[in-house]
């Protein structure tokens, strides 16, 4: 079984303001991401690890119908309210982008 960690900005743009964290905070998130994927290697789980686009350029491509459906769904599966909103948002502009 195959998976794709994904990191997003649930508020906002969707852009990470990285280079206003605080430079402990973005340390540790580095940090934090080298031991995840250390783990994943040692696991024999890790495939690869990518920067494929900031937040902002990210795009969907492929089957829209299957994409809208899993932003429905995961905006169903969490108790986030603002996460929520964000993915209901995601469908909505893709269901719009369709029509």
């Amino acid at each position: 079984m195959k998976f794709m960690l994904m990191m997003n900005a649930p508020r906002g743009t969707g852009d990470w303001a990285v280079v206003n964290w605080p430079p402990e905070d973005l340390k540790a998130h580095i940090n934090f991401m080298k031991q995840f994927a250390k783990d994943l290697q040692e696991a024999g789980e890790w495939v690869g690890g990518e920067g494929l686009a900031s937040p902002g350029e990210a795009r969907v491509a492929g089957d829209h119908q299957a994409a809208i459906a899993h932003y429905g769904a995961a905006a169903s599966g969490t108790t986030s309210i603002p996460e929520r909103n964000y993915l209901t948002t995601k469908a909505a502009r893709l269901s719009a982008k369709r029509a």
